[in-house]
């Protein structure tokens, strides 16, 4: 779930990514259906940020804007919302996380705290605690910002001038690459119509219509 907020805040300025081992925001492009990738890859603009509704509406599963950008925060494990508290000034507020009377007004704090801030002095803020945010970029940023370098999310074909999206999973501790290259545009036409007109499909399909 932490995953599907990440993507959904990707939607206007997103994910800035922190190194780790487990499955984080370049593997949770994988959820996203690959046209839409293609489009960011190949340079086209994607649309703005929808109304993904995670977290049981809880305020500290949200995404909140900062002074130059958003933020995304899941916060609903004890020891992240005890961080909060800390950050925050939320000791009011300690025992009442959950409360559904309580939301707005955690939702209010946390929004004029982000509000103030820029998403570098929101990072510093909880630097060396236990917590679960991060600063958002958009899509185009995070593809070219070091982390998605450093863990091989594009690469260059060798067979052509496309970029790569490499497969968020590794086997044996390689990403696996396609054992051939795309077909050009037109390349296999002839041939897929004399397989069409060779079994009658052709005629078929125009009947079809």
């Amino acid at each position: 779930m932490a995953d599907a907020l990440i993507v959904e805040g990707a939607r206007t300025p997103r994910g800035k990514g922190k190194p780790s081992g487990g499955l984080h925001e370049f593997e949770a492009l994988a959820l996203l259906p690959s046209s839409l990738l293609a489009e960011v890859v190949g340079g086209r603009v994607v649309g703005g940020r929808g109304e993904f509704k995670v977290g049981a509406g809880l305020a500290t599963y949200a995404v909140y804007p900062a002074k130059d950008g958003y933020v995304a925060l899941v916060a609903q494990e004890q020891r992240f919302w005890d961080t909060l508290v800390d950050v925050f000034g939320l000791d009011d507020l300690r025992n009442r996380q959950r409360d559904p009377a309580a939301q707005q007004l955690i939702r209010d704090r946390l929004g004029a705290f982000f509000a103030a801030r820029t998403k570098g002095q929101i990072e510093r803020e909880f630097a060396g605690r236990p917590s679960c945010e991060s600063s958002l970029q958009s899509y185009e940023e995070m593809l070219a910002s070091p982390h998605a370098k450093a863990r091989g999310f594009l690469r260059a074909n060798p067979d052509g001038p496309v970029t790569e999206l490499a497969l968020p999973v590794t086997v044996d501790g390689e990403r696996p690459r396609a054992l051939r290259p795309a077909p050009t545009q037109g390349q296999h036409t002839a041939e897929i119509l004399a397989e069409l007109r060779r079994t009658g499909a052709e005629g078929k399909s125009h009947d079809a219509h």
